[in-house]
């Protein structure tokens, strides 16, 4: 339950134009998780996909790229 407000947390700080220059093993951190292992494992297990991917699909989606 907690990994799933963590992970929202997540994909909302990745949305955030405030972040984008943020690594992705700080998002995690900022998120609650202690470690890069378990923030993407987690991640991808209640997403479907890695925190990597996760944030280049919003990038491409930002500047209009497929």
């Amino acid at each position: 339950m907690m990994n799933q407000y963590r992970v929202a947390e997540a994909q909302r700080l990745f949305a955030s134009p405030e972040h984008q220059h943020y690594k992705i093993e700080s998002i995690g951190q900022m998120s609650g998780f202690n470690s890069k292992a378990s923030f993407f494992s987690v991640f991808k297990k209640l997403t479907g996909t890695t925190p990597q991917a996760f944030k280049e699909e919003l990038t491409s989606k930002k500047t209009g790229s497929v």
